[in-house]
């Protein structure tokens, strides 16, 4: 259970950060 909790969050960073470096 916290493992799929921790890796909804590492995933949801990650498409920040690329959305992020897209716009750029």
């Amino acid at each position: 259970m916290a493992e799929a909790i921790a890796f909804d969050i590492t995933a949801e960073l990650i498409v920040k950060l690329s959305s992020r470096a897209l716009s750029q």
